[in-house]
């Protein structure tokens, strides 16, 4: 039976997940972006254009989520499909020059959160707890590849 410490790490890795994603939510309001919408944007930014398929890839997202997000974005005149070069059946997403612009204006949350991060945590903790968090990811992976069926184990 798992102990009560097993119960509160995972409370505490969804809670911290959770905080995490309600302060990008909120550094990116201003912009009018929600947090994925700001990720197609972010991984179109130094490239002319990638296909809808590496996309879902990146992404981690079903083919039929990103086309909404696509829709979305491209409803804002941020993004642009466009016709793939070898294969006229697939399509590919480019940024706008507002979509580029937009995304070159957004400060990188990452720092900022970092910084928030570790305001209250000591620095030699913050490598233990790489440590501890890059080794349950390796088990849980290695988990879901031992399970039948498993696809798209996400890399992180």
């Amino acid at each position: 039976m798992p102990s009560k410490a097993s119960y509160e790490i995972v409370a505490l890795i969804k809670r911290l997940s959770t905080l995490l994603q309600q302060n990008l939510d909120a550094r990116l309001k201003p912009y009018g972006l929600a947090r994925t919408q700001y990720s197609v944007l972010w991984h179109l930014r130094e490239v002319s254009s990638l296909p809808n398929s590496e996309l879902v890839a990146i992404m981690q997202v079903e083919p039929a989520t990103l086309t909404g997000l696509i829709d979305t974005l491209e409803s804002k005149g941020l993004v642009t499909r466009l016709e793939h070069a070898e294969d006229k059946r697939c399509k590919d997403v480019g940024l706008t020059d507002a979509g580029r612009a937009l995304v070159e204006s957004i400060p990188p949350p990452g720092p900022a959160l970092e910084e928030v991060l570790r305001s209250e945590v000591d620095s030699n903790d913050v490598y233990i707890l790489k440590a501890v968090g890059e080794g349950m990811i390796r088990s849980l992976k290695a988990e879901l590849q031992k399970q039948e069926g498993a696809v798209g184990v996400y890399e992180a």
